[in-house]
């Protein structure tokens, strides 16, 4: 029992598409992400602020606009956050507290928490980093906690003491290695200094709100000030941070923190390989969405985007962002199209000798995803299996109409080192998408086999039963010599669909099948049409096969097909009870019953179509001629 997979190293993601790094050139800058000095005196405005917003009260104080708590008698906590995404970099606020602070009466400053509810007083499991401004005893110090899903680890601690009524400004520094420290100055017009060591902290990395929580007796309900808050972050200015697949007309662009909506519809999209869009909205949150006018061919792209800023006025990266554009493969996305399962041995020309290989194909011309695709054969009865596991691969996708190189090699070298590059002579540009498997063969039986092609989840996408009756019965020796697919629109396990291939080298790996003929167009109105016409079944790769391309009335109709030659002696019975549908395709070899050659003259073809549901009949007789080609 054979199982050949192919799974790339890295974890598959729930959504259709995969992100390389933006291709910035220069240093990260730091960018404002939150400038907040309450001048405006509207919570609800930019940015806004959630929570207990009816707790509090704007106060000036000289040419200051300052955040006072002003809560009702009955209450004894208040929380007021908002959204903030960054998790490095430098926060800094002005507070006052106009009494001694205590256990009961103190504030908690979250830098980054992970959830809206901050008050785990009353059981919220939040977990992130605050600055705590208080507690009993003495000395009172700032100190700076991480909370994990609601409890308290102290982590730094200020060499400044608060003192009541006195006002502070407070800077939180960040580096992007985790390093923590407080910088702490009296008053509110002063810088604030280093007022602490350092300590490396990097248990959460992601930040979602930053706010207050406020705890307090009757007495203080009013006696809270705030002011001036600043978030710089580290993390870079605004930038693509991913490309999700829609589907091949609609893309979603996720930043890195929410762009600013009022500049989304100014802002231009342009794609390297594609056309630019024809519609771009917001799609919420930090998501801009993109329509196409019409299907994306899918592939490596690469999307720059100029005039989008964030919400405090930081531009976008203008550097291209590079993705990919590639659908789920689903069946018949993509077929076994060639199969070298009896390989040559060396030559004087060629002292290596070919190796076996098997030949993917995408059938369409979208680019699709192959992480999780496998090989496998049709399993027993205790569905045992031997797995095989390629060597680590950066092929992640096909492009639409091309094709998926599976080989074997015991050493690990570059592709153009392989057995079957060297001996097929294969360029470079196949090297992406060739699969090395670390093993000297692929056990592919002489007298064949099942090879099913799977999903991740064992979807069967492809399945082909070879066997070496399928090749050209002339050939008295077919060592070295590769099946090949004749159609990849045609059904995988019709004999008549597979031969011989007729290229010098014995197989056209990672290229177009030298077999290759798929009809020209299906017939105009119900009725029969053969193509090429006259064909020359000689096995020399040009029109060696005949298409007998039907379209009918009905969907239910079982076909029979015949070819009687001139003097109306059956040669050949093609079809029998064959399921047609609405219109499709049958070859003929040009060969007899017996897998003999028929001579050059000219043929009756006679396609028959019976719907026993119905009685419904329906015969067709087209003129087919085997010609020598000149």
């Amino acid at each position: 029992m054979m199982f050949l997979t192919y799974s790339h190293r890295r974890s598959a993601a729930c959504l259709i598409f995969l992100f390389l790094p933006v291709l910035s050139s220069g240093p990260e800058a730091q960018q404002v992400v939150l400038d907040e000095d309450f001048e405006s005196e509207n919570l609800a405005g930019h940015p806004a602020w959630t929570g207990d917003p009816e707790h509090f009260t704007f106060v000036r104080e000289g040419t200051r606009t300052l955040l006072r708590l002003n809560s009702p008698p009955d209450q004894s906590r208040s929380q007021l956050r908002t959204v903030l995404d960054a998790a490095y970099g430098s926060w800094e606020f002005y507070f006052r507290q106009e009494f001694t602070a205590s256990n009961l009466n103190r504030s908690f400053i979250f830098l980054l928490a992970d959830r809206e509810d901050l008050n785990y007083l009353d059981g919220s499991p939040v977990s992130g980093y605050a600055v705590r401004t208080g507690e009993n005893g003495d000395p009172k110090r700032i100190r700076l906690i991480r909370f994990d899903s609601g409890t308290q680890h102290e982590i730094l601690s200020s060499q400044t003491v608060l003192e009541p009524n006195a006002g502070y400004r407070i800077k939180i520094t960040r580096t992007r290695q985790g390093e923590w420290q407080l910088h702490v100055v009296q008053g509110h017009e002063n810088s604030p200094v280093p007022d602490s060591g350092t300590v490396v902290d990097d248990t959460y990395q992601q930040g979602g709100y930053f706010g207050f929580l406020l705890r307090y007796t009757t007495a203080n309900t009013d006696r809270f000030y705030f002011d001036d808050i600043r978030m710089v972050s580290d993390s870079g200015p605004l930038a693509v941070d991913s490309v999700s697949v829609v589907d091949r007309q609609t893309l979603l662009v996720h930043f890195n923190r929410p762009p600013d909506p009022a500049t989304i519809p100014h802002a231009a999209f342009s794609l390297e390989n594609s056309p630019d869009p024809s519609v771009v909205k917001p799609a919420g949150g930090s998501s801009v969405q993109l329509g196409f006018s019409s299907p994306m061919q899918g592939g490596m792209e690469r999307i720059t985007i100029t005039g989008l800023y964030d919400l405090y006025g930081n531009p976008i990266d203008s550097a291209p962002a590079e993705f990919l554009i590639a659908m789920q493969a689903v069946p018949n996305d993509l077929v076994i199209n060639e199969i070298l399962y009896d390989p040559a041995g060396p030559t004087d020309k060629h002292l290596t000798g070919q190796s076996e290989y098997i030949e993917i194909h995408n059938r369409r011309s979208f680019a699709v995803r192959i992480e999780g695709l496998h090989l496998r054969d049709r399993k027993d009865n205790s569905s045992l299996a031997t797995t095989i596991e390629p060597a680590e691969s950066g092929t992640v996708w096909l492009p639409g109409g091309g094709f998926l190189l599976l080989y074997p090699e015991n050493e690990e070298a570059d592709f153009q080192f392989s057995r079957v590059a060297q001996f097929f002579d294969l360029p470079a540009d196949i090297a992406p998408f060739a699969v090395r498997f670390h093993r000297s063969t692929l056990s592919l039986p002489l007298s064949g086999r099942t090879v099913v092609l799977s999903n991740s989840e064992g979807r069967v996408i492809d399945r082909v039963d070879y066997r070496p009756e399928w090749h050209n019965p002339n050939l008295i020796d077919t060592r070295g010599i590769a099946l090949e697919r004749v159609n990849p629109d045609l059904s995988s396990n019709d004999p008549s669909n597979w031969s011989s291939s007729t290229a010098h080298r014995g197989g056209t790996p990672g290229k177009r099948n030298a077999l290759l003929q798929q009809p020209e167009q299906m017939p105009p109105e119900t009725g029969i049409t053969l193509e090429p016409n006259p064909f020359s079944p000689f096995g020399d790769g040009f029109n060696d096969n005949l298409y007998i391309n039907y379209k009918l009335d009905e969907s239910d109709y079982l076909v029979r097909v015949r070819i009687f030659d001139r003097y109306g002696r059956l040669v050949r019975n093609l079809a029998e009870s064959h399921p047609a549908g609405f219109e499709g395709s049958l070859i003929w070899d040009g060969r007899t019953d017996k897998g003999q050659d028929n001579r050059i003259g000219i043929y009756i073809v006679l396609f028959e179509a019976f719907n026993s549901a119905t009685g419904r009949n329906r015969t067709f007789r087209e003129t087919a001629v085997i010609a020598r080609r000149f």
